[in-house]
């Protein structure tokens, strides 16, 4: 996938405005940016749009994490066919919020058997991108099996990562 000079822009952008809360909760920063562009074309498109938000999340009305302001927005959901269903999509203030609000939802996320079994790839961003539908993120692909959104995270972040600065993702 060619990048445009905007969508590198977004990546760099969410990558230094997310880093302090990726290593506050120890999560991998290229696997927070492989979601964001997978969901939303690096900022190009989605409920990202409206939402300031590049992760689509739509947040049940019982949860108290992530923390986040609310916009009742249309999904996503023509694809699959239905039309006209309205969810509690998070605002984000920012891209560092944004990061603060993907953090909040996948270390408070309510199920901690999948919670648990996501964080086991921390340390492997592509593994963690892979297994981001284990809590939620990605509605189902028609005609694809569930889960299978986790394929397209994994497959961005390699996109993703030559445009993360080093010193966010660290090294030997």
């Amino acid at each position: 996938m060619a990048l445009t000079d905007a969508q590198k822009d977004f990546i760099v952008t969410l990558s230094a405005m997310g880093a302090y809360w990726t290593r506050k909760y120890d999560l991998p920063v290229a696997g927070m940016v492989g979601c964001a562009c997978a969901e939303t074309s690096c900022g190009t498109k989605g409920a990202y749009l409206k939402t300031g938000c590049p992760f689509n999340l739509q947040k049940p009305s019982q949860w108290e994490w992530p923390k986040c302001r609310i916009l009742t927005n249309e999904t996503n959901t023509a694809r699959i066919g239905l039309k006209g269903v309205i969810a509690p999509f998070c605002v984000a203030d920012d891209l560092g919020d944004a990061a603060r609000i993907f953090c909040e939802w996948v270390i408070y996320y309510p199920n901690k058997g999948a919670r648990e079994a996501l964080l086991r790839f921390r340390s492997n961003a592509k593994e963690f991108a892979r297994n981001l539908p284990k809590v939620a993120f990605g509605a189902p692909l028609p005609g694809k099996p569930p889960g299978s959104q986790g394929d397209e995270y994994a497959a961005m972040v390699d996109t993703v990562s030559p445009y993360i600065p080093f010193a966010l993702v660290g090294g030997p």
